[in-house]
């Protein structure tokens, strides 16, 4: 199942619906779609923050199934969205997680892929969508034993006057 976490409440995505949205996500964007269809597929839970006042939903507590967070500090902007102190679900999540993904480069299938393998063997994974400016930030702060840093090969990510397609 596909969840957004809002400010407010956790509200879930019906499949169909989510199905439409994974049809209709850019090029830009398909490399999430592993974990979107794992989820379409009820392999595992995937529960996305994107705005940086929601809470960490509490209810994730109480669940047994795998579970994906993301959260996503990059919405293509050189200091994203401002790195774990800007995220109200930061201490929480750090405290829920038993594995995470800091992710601050380019986004790849095999990245996503990787992801639904760790939530399916350790049961709660963070996957965090950053810039390679607070991706240090962002371990550090979850201070996860199993971490997992995806970085450029070379430079930064996003590149700087990188033109963002929506």
């Amino acid at each position: 199942m596909i969840y957004a976490a809002l400010p407010d409440r956790l509200a879930s995505i019906p499949q169909d619906k989510a199905a439409q949205l994974r049809d209709r996500l850019p090029a830009a964007y398909r490399f999430v779609t592993p974990a979107a269809l794992a989820a379409e597929q009820n392999l595992i839970d995937l529960v996305g923050i994107a705005e940086p006042a929601a809470p960490f939903p509490w209810l994730l507590n109480q669940r047994t199934r795998a579970t994906i967070v993301l959260v996503g500090d990059d919405p293509g902007l050189a200091l994203g969205l401002g790195g774990p102190e800007a995220w109200r679900c930061t201490e929480r999540l750090g405290r829920w997680c038993r594995a995470a993904i800091i992710h601050a480069a380019g986004g790849e299938p095999e990245h996503y892929v990787a992801a639904v393998h760790g939530a399916l063997t350790v049961g709660r994974l963070a996957l965090i969508e950053t810039t390679t400016h607070y991706a240090a930030a962002w371990a550090e702060r979850l201070a996860c034993p199993r971490t997992l840093m995806i970085l450029p090969r070379e430079g930064q990510h996003p590149l700087p006057n990188a033109e963002v397609v929506h």
